[in-house]
C-alpha cells in the first residue's frame, strides 16, 4: 500500500507541475502575441502618419483604431527611430530624435539586415520593424523597441513561475497530509483481504488433512484404488495452492522487511536448472542453459531461488513434446537479465500479459490438466517487484520467452 500511496502522490505532482507548465506556456504565447500585436499596431500608426506618433487631441475620433494603451502620453513614451532609403537601398537619412541608445552604425547596418531579408515586417534584436513603402518602392524603415515589452513578459512569467512553484509545494505538502486519509480505507480493505486469504489457507489445510487420512485408511482396507489415487492427486494440488496463496499473501505483506543480502544469482538459477533436467528429458526436449558465473544480485535468497522454480517449473511443465528449453543468465551493464523460453503452442489471441494474473490460465495448454494453477506467475511478478526488477513474457519463433531483468548488486560492482 506505501507504493500505491507513493505512486498517486507522485501522479499528482506530476498532474498539477503539468497543469502550470501548460498555463504558463499558454500565458506567454497570448502575451507574446498581444504585444507583437501592440507593437505591430504602433509601427503602423507611425507609418500611416508619415513617420511620427500622432498627438491623441489631434485625432481623438481615430483613438478607437489604436492599440490598447494609447493615450496622450504614447507620443512620448514611445521610443523608434526610422531610416529613409532611396529607390536603390541606400541610406539617406536617419531620424534618430525619438530614441538616444541607437548610434547612426548601428541603424544603418540593422536597415541593410532588414533590406536582406526582404520581410515587411519582423524583429530585429530587440526591436520590432515595418518597411513603409508607396507604389512599390520603399520610402523608410520604422524600429520599434520592443525591450520593455519583452522584459514585462518575461519579469510576469518569473512571477508567476514563483506563484506556480509555491502552489506546487502547497498542493503537493497538503495531498501528502491528506493521502493518508484517502488511502485508509483501501488500506484496510486490504489488510482484510490478505487475512482472509491466510486465514483461509490455514482453516483449509485441517479439512484436508482430514481427508488425507481418511484416503489412506481406505487404502489400508480396500488396496489402492483409482478413486482413492485420484483423491490424493487433488489433496497434493489443492495442498500446492494453498501454499502459494499463503507465499503470495506474505510477500505482499513483507515486501519492505525481506531480508537482503548480496546473492549469488549463478549459483542459485544453475541448482534450479540442475533439478529440472530430468524432467524435461523425460519429454525428449532439449534443454540448454548458459550462465555467466559470478553475478550476484542484492536480495532474498529464498525469494530468488523461488522466482527461477517458478519460471523453471512453467517451462518444463507447458513445453511441447520433442521441443526445447533454453535458459541464460547474463549481466548487463547494471543489471542482471534471466532469458528461460520453452516451445509451446500458442493461440492467435494469445495475450502474454495476462499470465502474471492470478487463477489466468489461457485456453490451450494451460489448463487444470496440467496442474497448474495460474498462481506461479504472480508470485514471480511479486518477487521481481519486491527487488526492484521487472518480468515480462512474449512471443518468440515457436514458443514463449520469460525476461527477468534486477539490479545489479553494488557489492559485485565495486569488486
Amino acid at each position: 500500500m506505501s507504493k500505491l500511496r507513493s505512486r498517486l502522490i507522485k501522479i499528482v505532482l506530476l498532474c498539477v507541475v503539468g497543469v502550470f507548465l501548460l498555463m504558463a506556456l499558454i500565458l506567454h504565447l497570448s502575451l507574446s502575441f498581444h504585444n507583437i500585436r501592440q507593437a505591430d499596431l504602433m509601427t503602423q500608426i507611425i507609418c500611416d502618419n508619415n513617420g511620427i506618433v500622432p498627438p491623441f487631441e489631434d485625432d481623438p475620433i481615430r483613438f478607437h483604431s489604436y492599440p490598447m494603451g494609447f493615450s496622450e502620453e504614447s507620443p512620448y513614451r514611445t521610443r523608434y527611430f526610422i531610416v529613409y532609403v532611396n529607390q536603390n537601398m541606400q541610406v539617406l537619412d536617419i531620424d534618430r530624435n525619438h530614441i538616444a541608445s541607437v548610434t547612426e552604425e548601428d541603424a544603418v547596418s540593422m536597415a541593410e539586415r532588414v533590406l536582406e531579408s526582404e520581410k515587411k515586417v519582423g524583429f530585429e534584436g530587440k526591436y520590432r520593424y515595418r518597411i513603409s513603402s508607396s507604389e512599390g518602392t520603399i520610402q523608410y524603415i520604422v524600429f520599434l523597441d520592443y525591450s520593455e515589452s519583452r522584459s514585462a513578459v518575461e519579469s510576469y512569467l518569473r512571477n508567476m513561475g514563483v506563484v506556480f512553484l509555491g502552489f506546487t509545494l502547497l498542493i503537493s505538502v497538503v495531498f501528502v497530509i491528506c493521502s493518508k486519509f484517502v488511502l485508509k480505507p483501501f488500506e484496510e480493505n486490504s489488510r482484510r483481504q490478505k487475512q482472509f486469504v491466510t486465514d483461509a489457507s490455514h482453516d483449509l489445510k485441517t479439512p484436508l488433512a482430514v481427508i488425507s487420512a481418511n484416503a489412506q485408511v481406505l487404502e489400508y482396507k480396500n488396496g489402492k484404488n483409482e478413486w482413492t489415487q485420484a483423491i490424493r492427486e487433488e489433496i497434493k494440488h489443492m495442498g500446492e495452492l494453498i501454499d502459494d496463496l499463503l507465499t503470495l499473501s506474505k510477500l505482499e505483506e513483507a515486501e519492505q522487511t525481506l531480508p537482503m543480502e548480496a546473492v549469488d544469482f549463478s549459483q542459485i538459477v544453475l541448482e534450479v536448472t540442475e533439478k529440472f533436467h530430468e524432467v524435461i528429458m523425460k519429454k525428449d526436449c532439449s534443454f540448454q542453459v548458459t550462465v555467466q558465473p559470478g553475478i550476484k544480485v542484492y536480495g532474498n535468497q529464498e525469494q530468488l531461488l523461488r522466482l527461477v522454480s517458478v519460471l523453471m517449473e512453467n517451462g518444463a511443465k507447458y513445453v511441447t513434446e520433442n521441443g526445447r528449453v533454453e535458459a541464460e543468465l547474463y549481466a548487463s551493464g547494471r543489471t542482471v537479465n534471466l532469458k528461460i523460453f520453452n516451445t509451446a503452442v500458442l493461440a492467435e489471441d494469445f495475450e502474454c500479459s495476462k499470465l502474471f494474473e492470478r487463477f489466468y490460465r489461457a485456453d490451450n495448454s494451460r489448463s487444470s490438466s496440467t496442474g497448474g494453477h495460474g498462481i506461479g506467475l504472480s508470485i514471480a511478478k511479486r518477487i521481481a517487484d519486491s527487488h526492484n526488477g521487472t518480468i515480462r513474457a512474449s512471443k518468440k519463433e515457436d514458443g514463449i520467452l520469460f525476461f527477468v531483468s534486477l539490479p545489479r548488486s553494488s557489492k559485485e560492482k565495486k569488486e
